[in-house]
């Protein structure tokens, strides 16, 4: 397609996303935001919280299962698995009244899930 005269003009003054604009916005706001992120960007390295002088973030500590009476979440998914075999799929730790229970989710051979309640104190299973 050839255009003649003042539209030839406009249409060589076209980036490729059909903008009357250049292909770089040279405008004084587009100027001033590229060179505060520039800056920002170069001083990255440097402003870690050591050199500010705040103490170091600590490490996560591993999650530890808490075994609040006389009954691991172990020995709870062994009494589980005695009840009803399969594979545990997982274990929680939950109130029910005033007592504390292991829920363990198991998935028998047969494909169905069964939740098997151990109480966190006595041992006693229910599901």
């Amino acid at each position: 397609m050839v255009f003649v005269g003042e539209r030839a003009q406009i249409m060589k003054n076209r980036n490729a996303y059909g903008n009357s604009r250049s292909r770089f916005c040279t405008n004084a706001r587009t100027l001033w935001c590229r060179a505060c992120f520039g800056l920002v960007c170069a001083a990255m390295p440097f402003l870690s919280t050591e050199a500010l002088g705040a103490p170091p973030m600590p490490k996560p500590r591993a999650v530890v299962a808490p075994t609040v009476g006389p009954i691991s979440p172990e020995v709870a998914v062994k009494k589980a698995l005695e009840v009803v075999p399969g594979r545990v799929l997982k274990i929680t730790e939950k109130q029910q009244g005033e007592r504390v229970v292991y829920r363990v989710k198991v998935l028998t051979a047969k494909g169905r899930v069964v939740v098997v309640s151990v109480d966190v104190q006595t041992g006693e299973i229910s599901h």
